[in-house]
């Protein structure tokens, strides 16, 4: 599958709470939490610097955000790289057109 560049973790808990623990992460940006429906919250990271941006960084981050959620007591139910779905290939040739 061809990685987007982000990173999607789903932990229970609150929103502040997450987004403070989220914040220090080095090397990422967070971009928005959600709720999934599901009773879990969705976080969406990015690179800081997107030229830097390569899977090994995205892993590194990864494990540090898991590393984090996990000393401060949060459940980690998902964490990793997004995956690009066909359809998101399919938005972005088309240009969010549908």
């Amino acid at each position: 599958a061809v990685r987007s560049g982000e990173l999607v973790l789903r932990t229970k808990g609150d929103a502040d709470g997450l987004a403070a623990l989220l914040d220090g992460v080095p090397g990422l940006r967070l971009r928005s939490i959600e709720d999934d429906g599901q009773g879990a919250l969705l976080a969406r990271l990015s690179h800081a610097d997107p030229d830097r941006a390569d899977d090994r960084a995205l892993e590194e981050s990864a494990a540090e955000v898991a590393r984090r959620c996990v000393a401060a007591g949060r459940d980690v139910l998902e964490v990793g790289p997004k995956r690009r779905t066909l359809e998101d290939v399919f938005v972005e040739i088309l240009g969010g057109e549908r």
